[in-house]
């Protein structure tokens, strides 16, 4: 019995240990100035190539075409949306 008892004290004094070091390695983590993301890393998204002015690129497509189009693609969603919630409120 006493042998488990050195063993679970052996164990927590090791547990107590790693969580200073956690603490310590946190802090000073904390205590480092922080760098903004990279300006090409903070939305990048593969799957996705926003269009560019240059015509040779898209043809006729313009990022402000590409803006308006999204614009109009989120409100016909939040638009049927609102329609589905109506209907489903009419037929409770």
């Amino acid at each position: 019995m006493q042998n488990v008892l050195q063993l679970a004290y052996i164990d927590r004094k090791q547990n107590v240990e790693r969580a200073q070091k956690e603490i310590d390695h946190l802090e000073a983590e904390a205590q480092e100035p922080q760098q903004p993301p990279s300006s090409n890393r903070r939305n990048h998204n593969p799957s996705k190539k926003p269009s560019t002015a240059k015509h040779t690129v898209n043809g006729t497509a313009s990022s402000s075409a590409e803006h308006t189009h999204e614009k109009d693609a989120d409100t016909n969603v939040a638009t049927e949306m609102k329609k589905a919630s109506l209907d489903d409120n009419a037929d409770a």
